[in-house]
């Protein structure tokens, strides 16, 4: 029995991040902070730094046209 090799591959931030903001309407606030621990929450060991999340957290909204809150050090 094989197992498809998609079925194993860990999803990349970039994939996590537009799931989590699948139902984000255009016009809508994206906390970074929420999404980073949303990220964090289904991904406890990412490949990439809170800085490069933040900087593909910025580029996936406001191409969505999101806006984005810097509240990641509160």
């Amino acid at each position: 029995m094989s197992v498809a090799k998609w079925a194993a591959r860990p999803a990349s931030a970039e994939q996590l991040l537009e799931s989590i903001l699948q139902n984000a309407r255009s016009g809508d606030i994206i906390s970074v902070k929420s999404a980073i621990q949303s990220i964090r929450d289904l991904d406890p060991y990412p490949s990439v730094t809170d800085e490069e999340l933040t900087a593909d957290i910025v580029e996936v909204a406001t191409g969505r046209g999101l806006f984005v809150c810097f509240d990641s050090h509160e």
